[in-house]
């Protein structure tokens, strides 16, 4: 701005007024370039008749406008420089500080759910509405929360796995457990909607496979739902849990977006428990 206001002056004097207009700059803008070059004497005010009514500028004699505007030129380029050196620095201290005091990098960790439900003959939908995700790493007192909610559909989950869960996790993190609530079930049949009775709300399940975090990473969790029903159209749901720690399903990491189980989940999926079959064994 002050070179574009110098080079204005170098025709002929004018006033903050004029050359606001020429430039295209507030007038608040030129007074604060204005006051800076006065000030390091590159231009004079005039006095004259008309100075207490119109401030008029010009540039000092003596002084080399295209001197000074190479010189700054020149000069900022190192100025520059500096200014990236200094930031770079900042960001690889920063970095060293991290990890000095063990601040963990994070990786991003789906949990979803499949379920092939045993259910009565003319069962066209069963919804279960799930709360308190929750994950548990080895020697953590605590458990990490996921603060997802939502509505399950177990009938279209046949083969597929739908994201219930999304969370940033540590690097490294071992994952042993998980839990989560079913608040409430409701079962369509034959196009009625009945209430379904959970007694068991809280679910919950060693994870099976290798829960550590080295990446990106799934915890797929079988419901395994049944429903039993009464004379008096009475449904309950019977439900256990399995969960197993999976690398080939984070296709979809969204929450309410869904993975076809293909045949590498499978094989994987049969890993895992031929694995746990041998320790057990």
């Amino acid at each position: 701005m002050k070179k574009r206001i110098l080079r204005a002056l170098s025709k002929r004097q004018r006033t903050p007024g004029e050359i606001s207009k020429i430039l295209g700059l507030a007038p608040s803008t030129v007074s604060v370039h204005i006051a800076e070059l006065e000030r390091i004497g590159a231009i004079e005010r005039i006095e004259n008749g008309y100075a207490k009514k119109w401030k008029y500028y010009r540039i000092k004699p003596g002084f080399d406008i295209e001197k000074t505007i190479r010189a700054k030129e020149v000069n900022v380029i190192p100025l520059i420089f500096m200014s990236i050196v200094i930031a770079a620095a900042i960001g690889v201290s920063a970095f060293i500080l991290m990890v000095q005091h063990g601040v963990p990098a994070s990786t991003t960790l789906t949990i979803q759910l499949t379920d092939p439900p045993s259910v009565p003959n003319g069962t066209q939908a069963l919804f279960i509405s799930y709360s308190d995700l929750q994950i548990h790493t080895r020697g953590s007192k605590g458990w990490i929360n996921s603060n997802t909610t939502g509505i399950v559909n177990l009938m279209s989950l046949s083969n597929v796995s739908e994201v219930v869960g999304r969370l940033r996790m540590p690097i490294n993190a071992s994952i042993d457990m998980i839990r989560f609530n079913i608040t409430s079930a409701r079962i369509l049949i034959g196009g009625k909607m009945y209430n379904v009775n959970v007694p068991n709300h809280q679910l919950s399940a060693n994870v099976l496979g290798n829960g550590r975090l080295t990446g990106k990473m799934s915890i797929l969790v079988d419901i395994r739902s049944k429903i039993a029903s009464t004379k008096n159209t009475t449904f309950v749901l019977v439900t256990s849990l399995k969960a197993f720690t999976l690398n080939n399903i984070a296709a979809n990491e969204q929450v309410g977006s869904t993975n076809q189980l293909n045949a590498s989940v499978e094989n994987e999926l049969n890993q895992v428990m031929s694995n746990r079959n041998n320790r057990t064994g």
